[in-house]
């Protein structure tokens, strides 16, 4: 008797398919208000305005600054918000099915894997950790799961993770390959944000787990456990060249540009000055000591310490799958910034390690004989995400509103809400940039000079910052404020914006307004200053 059309989509070879597919659709819709967003946010208006100076020539790090990693300003490059959310679209698509792929290997039940996927899909899709925004925490997230998934197709994954693997397919071209661009995509996620260095440290973790397999089947020969180490270091040596390549290759580039010293203070070290200069409001002893960078090195010392004491009773995919998501929770957490988007980092570990918690909870729930693995991987998994909500709760993260994001995109788009009102719902500022932005570009100035905080203004009206620097904060956070009076009397941009909200001024600006500029416009939230006719051809 021929199967029927539902019996064919019960089977685990159609059925997963199936759910990638409805997973993809349900993304594409809830994506789609996404590309009728004004400009409205901060870091995308910074990212959009360096996109624009590069477009223009501009030297990234030495003629315009931003403190991440280059490949987030490459991509803005693509030249208007609609362009690069469009770009986001597509990326987390490709995202979502590697992680889809990638869930198959570490988790044994369909379900589990269309539960995994479900909740990676909604939680790097919806507002409630800036899914919407094209922050670089999502350019990691495509570059990690494509590493992952190509280091997933050898031998170096599957002895710490699957099954050991004869040692005859150890050594095949195509192996190393998969091995040496995975290495590389790891790399271009570290180019895009230097947090994801930690997910380079869990892929480097599955050499550890793989040799603590081969302790764990002790007794062995040891020719046999010393060719196993050599293989496990080789391999590892391809995945760092790998890395290596990449990284080289920028250094090169900026050097041959002329930037490579401020590639190195702007790109590489000042993130480390910016990851150590928030301090958090917490005065229980031990939380202070977990907020420091002693206490977050603690916390990976004790979780992988755990995780070796009882190695032989959790599955590899449960111990690679903690200490992935270990490693990205921390570097979440390295500035200490209650900023949802840091968060989303730990989002693919975090899915799995919901997923597992619901496999080894059903069959407990019916066999409390279960075997004690499946309770040790409940009490971990449980444990480290109920230690990540309530990580949330102590940090005050603002997770940001998402019934009321779909509502007034639904009024919007049925005409029950008008465009300023629609474009207020996001920020306050937009019915001012936007009738400011036309007026700019009706003169079409290459640069503009805005003290205070409002990139949007800069990427709205396709012009770049007088002098290096996007915000006033970064100019006061380096000291910078002579140095950039200077380039705007230099300059004399045909319009100057003064934030109201600018609590601090810029030294000399004030004299220079009133020497050579004279009030355009004034709204509630900014003053805007034209340049007199006499200096226009200067």
């Amino acid at each position: 008797m021929r199967p029927s059309f539902f019996h064919k989509f019960g089977t685990a070879s159609v059925a997963i398919p199936c759910s990638l597919s409805l997973l993809l659709l349900v993304q594409t819709i809830l994506r789609l208000p996404n590309f009728f967003e004004p400009y409205w946010y901060g870091d995308e208006g910074i990212y959009l305005t360096i996109g624009t100076a590069l477009n223009r020539g501009a030297r990234l790090y030495t003629d315009i600054v931003d403190h991440k990693t280059p490949l987030i300003y490459i991509f803005a490059q693509v030249g208007s918000q609609l362009a690069f959310r469009v770009l986001l679209f597509f990326w987390l698509m490709a995202a979502t099915m590697l992680f889809f792929f990638l869930a198959k290997k570490l988790l044994k039940k369909n379900w589990a894997v269309i539960l995994a996927s479900s909740v990676f899909m909604v939680f790097t899709t919806l507002p409630w950790f800036e899914g919407n925004i094209p922050n670089g925490e999502l350019f990691v997230i495509g570059f990690v799961l494509a590493g992952l998934w190509l280091i997933s197709q050898t031998p170096f994954f599957e002895n710490a993770v699957l099954i050991q693997t004869s040692q005859a397919k150890l050594w095949s071209i195509g192996n190393s390959l998969r091995l040496f661009f995975g290495g590389s995509l790891l790399s271009l996620a570290i180019l895009t944000k230097i947090p994801a260095i930690f997910d380079l440290a869990a892929v480097v973790s599955l050499a550890y787990f793989s040799m603590l397999n081969t302790v764990i089947n002790w007794p062995i020969k040891l020719t046999a456990w010393w060719q196993s180490l050599r293989v496990t270091v080789l391999q590892g040596v391809i995945i760092g060249l790998g890395v290596a390549l990449p990284i080289l290759l920028s250094i090169l580039y900026f050097v041959a540009q002329g930037s490579g010293s401020d590639y190195l203070q702007f790109g590489l070290l000042y993130n480390f000055q910016y990851s150590g200069s928030w301090q958090l409001d917490v005065t229980n002893p031990m939380l202070v000591f977990f907020f420091t960078l002693p206490g977050k090195i603690a916390f990976l010392v004790a979780t992988f310490g755990l995780l070796t004491i009882f190695a032989k009773f959790l599955p590899n995919q449960a111990k690679f799958t903690i200490g992935w998501f270990a490693l990205a929770f921390i570097a979440s957490l390295l500035s200490n910034r209650p900023y949802s988007h840091y968060f989303m980092q730990a989002i693919p570990p975090l899915a799995v390690l919901l997923a597992m918690t619901a496999e080894n909870v059903w069959p407990i729930a019916k066999l409390p004989q279960k075997k004690l693995g499946q309770v040790i991987t409940l009490l971990f998994s449980g444990g480290l995400v109920s230690f990540f909500i309530a990580t949330l709760f102590i940090m005050h993260v603002g997770l940001y509103p998402t019934w009321s994001y779909y509502r007034n995109f639904y009024a919007y788009s049925t005409g029950k809400m008008p465009r300023a009102e629609y474009f207020e719902s996001f920020n306050y500022l937009m019915a001012e940039n936007y009738h400011l932005a036309a007026i700019i570009k009706a003169d079409a100035p290459d640069k503009i000079f805005i003290w205070g905080t409002n990139p949007m203004l800069y990427a709205l009206s396709a012009t770049r910052p007088v002098g290096r620097f996007t915000v006033a904060f970064h100019i006061e956070d380096l000291g910078v404020q002579a140095e950039t009076i200077q380039k705007v009397r230099e300059a004399l941009p045909l319009y100057i914006v003064v934030m109201r909200d600018q609590n601090s001024s810029l030294p000399g600006l004030s004299a220079l307004l009133s020497s050579k500029y004279l009030p355009f416009e004034t709204t509630q939230h900014m003053i805007v200053w034209k340049k007199l006719s006499k200096y226009r051809y200067n």
